[in-house]
């Protein structure tokens, strides 16, 4: 089995600031520096991190070349990452002292995906392999279609949501990652109740299997006919939560395709995503299996 990352890489510059800027608000930033990102590049570590063969597809401008070398260097194939003249991806992070964060995004060139590209690529697939995928690059639909059709299974976060995030792609999914904000805007149900969130998911698609990440409550995996299986936090000194839904998503879907039970799947990503906010960063915060299993007592 092989895993397919077809997905966003950006450059993120983090500026930490006394508190999330305000509308028509100007504040000083105290700090400054320069990460690789994106929910793609992240989760594309994070798998390959957490033990498994993954495969990073997307498009590159020239000013994100090293991002690219940093994928190699985490043992991700690469062969299927375009290069273009377009500019790289990149967000803009405000990181307050808590940890919280707030990010805008520019595209770049992870707008820029073709359908030649994405032909090409999964051709290289085979059924029973795994595609994730995420809400930072476009041709969503057509990615999605065309590998469900060609027999792989789905891992998605609809992260960002925007009118691109259809019914149809979520119901293409076998794994699909939302947390909270996320759940409250494809259910249009205002609570932060973990069990009516469950259920609202359910009634919207009872397909794939959802899994609800609530912050300091912990996560949830929710399936049809089943009981909703709960996970805590593991607590930690937060230094910047930037990185955290990637990295509990990779390692939660690492521990699935390598056969872990749900629950344990659940306590792996929450552990995963533990030490990561608890290091500055994007990527650079995703911890190595070594270093959860050291954690765990393993």
């Amino acid at each position: 089995m092989k895993v397919l990352s077809f997905g966003s890489m950006n450059v993120d510059h983090v500026y930490h600031v006394p508190h999330i800027a305000l509308p028509g608000e100007t504040i000083a930033s105290g700090a400054y520096s320069v990460f690789p990102g994106g929910k793609g590049l992240n989760q594309s570590i994070a798998l390959a991190r957490a033990g498994l063969d993954v495969w990073h597809a997307g498009k590159l401008g020239s000013q994100g070349l090293f991002l690219k070398e940093l994928l190699e260097e985490n043992r991700v194939h690469t062969e299927f990452i375009e290069l273009s003249q377009e500019p790289t991806g990149h967000a803009v992070i405000q990181v307050d002292p808590a940890g919280q964060n707030s990010i805008f995004l520019f595209g770049g060139t992870n707008r820029t995906i073709s359908p030649e590209h994405i032909r090409e690529t999964l051709r290289h697939f085979s059924p029973g392999d795994v595609l994730v995928c995420q809400n930072e690059i476009n041709s969503l639909e057509e990615l999605t279609e065309a590998a469900v059709r060609q027999g792989l299974l789905l891992a998605f976060n609809p992260s960002p949501m925007d009118g691109a995030v259809t019914r149809r792609i979520i119901e293409r999914a076998s794994w699909i990652y939302v947390n909270e904000t996320e759940a409250q805007a494809i259910t249009g149900l205002a609570s932060e109740d973990a069990d009516r969130l469950a259920d609202a998911l359910l009634r919207f698609s009872s397909r794939p299997e959802w899994i609800l990440t609530l912050g300091s409550k912990g996560s949830c995996s929710i399936r049809k006919g089943e009981a909703i299986l709960k996970q805590g936090i593991f607590p930690v000194q937060v230094a910047d939560t930037t990185a955290a839904g990637d990295t509990f998503s990779g390692y939660h879907l690492a521990a699935v395709l390598q056969g872990k039970s749900r629950q344990e799947a659940l306590r792996r990503g929450a552990l995963a995503a533990a030490l990561a906010v608890s290091r500055s960063g994007a990527s650079s915060s995703i911890p190595t299996l070594q270093e959860l299993t050291d954690q765990a007592g393993e």
